[in-house]
């Protein structure tokens, strides 16, 4: 899903959430297309403070950008 939506949209940033902290894609979501990863449960400070630094870093430059 994250290649179709790079695909799309190169500059996208898109962030995987999971509650298996030793899932493949969540270790390294760069490695996978993702921006940046975040672990369920998940309180609204830590998904604010990860937008806010995604938002904050300008357009997005994901792999193979």
């Amino acid at each position: 899903a994250a290649a179709r939506l790079r695909e799309m949209d190169h500059t996208v940033r898109v962030v995987v959430a999971s509650g298996y902290s030793d899932d493949e894609v969540f270790v390294e979501p760069e490695a996978h297309g993702f921006t940046a990863g975040i672990r369920k449960p998940m309180d609204y400070g830590e998904l604010g403070r990860l937008m806010a630094s995604l938002m904050a870093t300008g357009p997005a430059a994901g792999p193979g950008c």
